[in-house]
């Protein structure tokens, strides 16, 4: 069978910005060169997916985008997600971590009053995490709305805190301990079974609960030896 029949292929918007003085010279088309994307995760029901690359962005995709059969283009990316100092590497969509469970009529007329209304009604939203030790939160924006802002807006830049202190003697009973600088990068990052919480695995071999709602920092959890693998990750899910 043809691979290139039915074919897709993705790439990302060139840059249209031209490189010569003359007024009246043609633009010239330049792609990105060297980059490699770390990490893809579709949405809940497939129709988008967004990947993570070395070159600190983000892209949002749409899967249903046949390409261009009169022309051959490429699809190009719905957003670019930009906000982070080294690779992002690890993306997830809300809404896939587990099936979703209705709410009571009570509840949810509670939830909708919050400033973060969609964050576990949506399927929509997108948390990335990078190496440079945070995780960023992007709420979706509806169409009715939409502007040269993007299609998904950031909602909250999670800063992973510092290690708590060791234990320290006290004074005149002997050296005290000084606290060493440890890796703060982000290795991945999942949504809660019920999408109110985003947990993150630390190259420290800490993990880190987020409030998806407000962005405010939960839990810092410690105990781990070695840098915590993605099954582990899934098992602490609540």
């Amino acid at each position: 069978r043809d691979s290139s029949v039915h074919s897709r292929v993705y790439m990302p918007k060139p840059d249209t910005s031209s490189t010569s003085a003359k007024p009246n010279a043609p633009t010239q088309l330049v792609l990105p060169i060297g980059n490699q994307i770390l990490c893809c995760a579709f949405n809940a029901d497939g129709s988008t997916f967004v990947t993570g690359s070395s070159d600190r962005l983000a892209r949002v995709w749409d899967a249903r985008k046949w390409n261009d059969e009169m022309t051959g283009k490429p699809n190009h990316e719905l957003d670019i997600l930009r906000g982070h100092e080294n690779d992002v590497n690890y993306v997830q969509f809300s809404g896939c971590a587990g099936p979703v469970k209705p709410f009571p009529a009570d509840a949810g007329k509670e939830e909708r009053s919050s400033k973060f209304k969609n964050s576990w009604f949506a399927h929509e939203n997108i948390v990335t995490c990078s190496r440079d030790g945070s995780a960023i939160i992007w709420t979706h924006r509806i169409r009715r709305s939409l502007a040269k802002a993007g299609r998904w807006l950031k909602a909250y830049h999670l800063r992973v805190p510092p290690p708590p202190m060791p234990p320290q003697p006290p004074r005149g009973a002997g050296p005290r301990q000084r606290l060493l600088p440890t890796p703060r990068g982000v290795n991945m990052i999942v949504w809660s079974l019920d999408n109110r919480f985003v947990l993150a695995a630390i190259m420290d071999c800490r993990i880190c609960v987020w409030n998806a709602v407000d962005g405010s920092l939960v839990h810092s959890l410690t105990g781990h030896v070695k840098s915590v693998r993605t099954e582990a990750l899934i098992l602490l899910m609540f």
